[in-house]
């Protein structure tokens, strides 16, 4: 008989690049990574032993059936960045660690070699898409690089929770196939040192199509100050906007 279909939150972890390190550098990632993301959970109040994970080829699932997607949204990526600072801080280029994060929702089966599910797949979709690759590769000091989908982007980012700033994210159009498949980037990390590397009119993700005026799709046709999700300004033509982060938390 097959399982009963639960609801949760998905977030899969991919890190930039591991397939082109010598196998002893991966496996080190690889550990790396996991102790990011079980102390980036905790600190956010979430507790390891209440989610499902699973390793992937560059990453790892997680499914987190009892957690809230303010908290993934807001403190856990906020932790995760700061797990990264200090990785950068204490590692050499060769060991330098950037993820790529999708955060998604939906229904999830349990089979005997793990979980399943069409949201999984979709999960995986934002996470590997190019527009997200190019997210990091356009900005060189950025950490990590967060992906989601338009029904999460409509029913939490946009809904006002002070964890989370909805400036962050920018839309784009993953497939251009599928344009009515839509997602929402937000890239972490350093400022960007200039204009230059951060992505202005010549990058090359696919922006979205014009939608409706709303209050949240507001008219960009001047320069303004952007950055990035925690970190300072810049001065691009679009980019993600974002509120100063402060790193002065725990000692580590």
């Amino acid at each position: 008989m097959a399982s009963k279909p639960i609801s949760s939150l998905i977030v899969l972890v991919d890190i930039e690049r591991l397939s082109e390190r010598p196998d002893v550098v991966q496996a080190e990632l690889r550990r790396s990574m996991n102790e990011m993301v079980r102390s980036a959970l905790s600190d956010t109040g979430l507790r390891w032993e209440d989610c499902h994970h699973k390793d992937r080829d560059d990453g790892m699932l997680l499914l987190l059936p009892q957690a809230s997607p303010v908290d993934l949204l807001g403190g856990f990526v906020r932790e995760l960045d700061g797990e990264l600072r200090v990785h950068r801080r204490s590692h050499t280029p060769l060991y330098a660690m950037r993820l790529r994060v999708a955060i998604h929702h939906g229904f999830v089966l349990r089979d005997p070699d793990g979980w399943v599910g069409s949201a999984i797949q979709t999960a995986a979709w934002l996470v590997g898409a190019d527009a997200a690759r190019r997210a990091l590769q356009d900005l060189p000091d950025a950490h990590l690089v967060v992906v989601i989908g338009d029904e999460l982007h409509e029913a939490v980012v946009m809904q006002g929770h002070p964890a989370i700033d909805d400036r962050a994210f920018r839309e784009v159009l993953l497939d251009a196939t599928k344009p009515e498949i839509r997602a929402w980037i937000a890239v972490v990390g350093p400022a960007a040192s200039g204009a230059s590397t951060a992505a202005g009119p010549s990058e090359q993700t696919e922006p979205a199509a014009p939608r409706r005026p709303t209050e949240r799709n507001r008219p960009s046709g001047r320069p303004e100050h952007v950055g990035n999700l925690f970190e300072g300004p810049v001065t691009v033509q679009r980019d993600v906007i974002g509120q100063q982060y402060n790193d002065g938390r725990r000692p580590r």
